[in-house]
């Protein structure tokens, strides 16, 4: 299969020194151990003797490539370098037949989608040894069609939120007054006239600014409110809210022990703990998928190193991931966590693979969240 970019040079590398600096990047991703120049020898057919191989190796470490591990003469790459190295793959292998049936699931719409989903998941842990995430489709991009109220009782509502796409959300709000003094048509007409078109975050702006206005008319004497129209912004604006909190709740993690079961993490408490914390805020996921959703690569691959974000709670960990849907409604995402130091080769077309088998599988446009 493709893989994400065409080769290029990286700043400040000759042919000759970018051809060891990946040598240094693939044995290190083999063994977890710093690379002598020996080794390089012996693995690089580039005619070049011990002196002047560890003279490029100074170099690549001057340039920020490489670390010096002072308990021996080998190198460790940085995560510069496993930055070219993944921008710079361009061959990957086909994940074996075994593995993509382990990813293949059920799709004859008797099992539910978010089951389908979460045993994907499973699998692709399995398959990778790291931890596998998940976002539910159609909730960042969930553009409204409709919304409708409808009486549950006299002292409870059920909004219903539609998008564009037919992804449905519903919410049960509770009424400040009886149900009998709210017209339930007239107050969905006037939702919908508020909503239809805007995003989630726009319509609790849009509901927010209608709120205040109807306050500060209030306050002013200047007429009266309208009581129904009042109510119903309140209801839509905690339905609202409901729904931008299911993002978080829409995010899954499977094998997250796995990521502490790796050489770079199982001696160090302190690395555990702060790296669990971090995976336990799915406010901090959630921005790293929301870069993956608009920053996606020509495959439909992206990497996220965590040194290069700006908190670098998760530095020494690598995110791959990938979405899945139909067309310009595949805001649902998977892939995985673990150490910069992954097969990179093998996982990538994993994650490429499971996504492109859930969109295949799901039926997007019918999912209710």
């Amino acid at each position: 299969m493709t893989g994400i970019n065409k080769t290029y040079k990286g700043p400040g590398l000759t042919g000759r020194s970018q051809r060891i600096l990946g040598v240094v990047v693939r044995e290190y991703i083999r063994s977890v151990r710093p690379v002598s120049s020996a080794l390089i020898a012996s693995s690089c057919d580039l005619n070049l003797g011990a002196a002047s191989i560890r003279a490029i190796l100074s170099k690549l470490e001057q340039n920020g490539y490489l670390v010096k591990d002072h308990s021996s003469s080998g190198r460790i790459p940085t995560d510069k370098s496993f930055r070219l190295y993944v921008d710079t793959l361009s061959e990957l292998p086909e994940p074996k037949p075994s593995d993509i049936a382990s990813l293949t699931l059920c799709d004859n719409g008797s099992v539910p989608i978010k089951t389908i989903t979460l045993r994907t998941t499973r699998a692709l842990s399995t398959l990778t040894s790291c931890a596998a995430l998940l976002l539910m489709p159609g909730v960042k991009n969930f553009i409204i069609k409709d919304i409708k109220l409808l009486t549950i009782n006299d002292s409870r509502v059920l909004v219903i939120i539609v998008s564009n796409s037919g992804v449905v959300h519903t919410s049960t709000v509770s009424l400040e007054g009886p149900a009998g003094a709210l017209n339930m048509e007239r107050a969905s007409n006037y939702l919908c006239s508020i909503g239809q078109g805007l995003t989630l975050r726009g319509l609790r702006r849009r509901l927010f600014t209608e709120l205040d206005k109807e306050k500060k008319i209030a306050e002013s004497h200047q007429r009266r409110t309208d009581a129904i129209a009042r109510e119903a912004l309140r209801v839509g604006s905690v339905a609202a809210g409901e729904l931008e909190q299911k993002v978080e709740e829409d995010i899954f993690l499977e094998g997250t022990a796995l990521i502490f079961e790796q050489p770079e993490f199982k001696e160090d408490a302190t690395r555990i703990k702060n790296v669990f914390a971090a995976l336990e805020e799915k406010s901090l996921i959630v921005k790293i998928l929301d870069a993956s959703i608009t920053d996606i690569r020509a495959n439909g691959i992206n990497i996220h190193m965590g040194s290069e974000g700006a908190s670098r709670v998760f530095d020494g960990l690598s995110f791959v991931t990938a979405p899945y849907g139909t067309g310009e409604d595949a805001t649902g995402m998977i892939g995985i966590v673990g150490p910069v130091r992954m097969d990179y080769q093998k996982i990538i077309p994993l994650v490429n693979c499971a996504a492109s088998q859930l969109g295949r599988t799901a039926k997007l446009q019918s999912i209710v969240l």
